[in-house]
């Protein structure tokens, strides 16, 4: 009767039943000694009254995997690739475009203030040779601003004009005309007045 038992028992090992759990496999021997029955019918009694979720599928097969599929293959059986397409990567948000509440280009009026305090700021027989600089929009850059270049060599720098009342400040010393803005900014000046010069000698002839 146990060499039958057992000889039932690999039977049932190699025709692909799950594993039990030690509690199981107590009822299934349980099953065969109080109602009688062969190990097939208390597997199958077992069965019936055992609900594998989905969690335990999972770790059957992983245990499956990292067991006899080991054992079969010399290697562990690698995991199923998923079907699901994964979703595509989120694109970064777009800078927002210059709206009202961003874009700070002086009104009329603030332009009229602006004028009235560089004059103030650069007193009398300085005149401002050209802008050097501009940034309108207030955002991660930084805050709106004006640079000039003055007659001096000195640069004036406007701000806050969005705010109210425009600052103007005056630079102590002269502007290093080595650097990139006020280099760039006096050879278009030199290419202007040669063109202004060269104007002047054609209209004269």
């Amino acid at each position: 009767m146990e060499t039958k038992a057992i000889k039932e028992t690999q039977q049932t090992t190699v025709s692909g039943v799950p594993s039990w759990t030690p509690e199981e496999e107590a009822g299934i021997a349980e099953l065969q000694a109080k109602r009688g029955m062969s190990r097939p019918q208390a597997v199958k009694t077992m069965k019936a009254e055992r609900t594998v979720t989905p969690k335990q599928l999972a770790e059957q097969q992983k245990a499956l995997d990292s067991g006899i599929n080991t054992k079969l293959t010399g290697k562990a059986k690698p995991a199923a690739k998923s079907t699901v397409k994964s979703e595509s990567k989120a694109k970064a948000p777009r800078a927002p475009k210059l709206t009202e509440t961003t874009n700070h280009k002086p009104t009329p009026k603030q332009r009229e203030a602006i004028d009235v305090a560089i004059r103030q700021a650069i007193g009398k027989g300085v005149a401002i040779e050209g802008r050097i600089g501009v940034r309108n929009s207030d955002g991660p850059s930084g805050a709106p601003y004006e640079r000039y270049y003055l007659s001096n060599g000195h640069t004036c720098f406007v701000s806050a004009w969005h705010k109210g009342a425009p600052v103007v400040t005056v630079s102590e010393k002269p502007a290093v005309k080595s650097s990139y803005t006020v280099r760039n900014f006096l050879k278009g000046q030199a290419k202007r007045e040669k063109s202004a010069a060269e104007a002047g000698k054609a209209e004269a002839k």
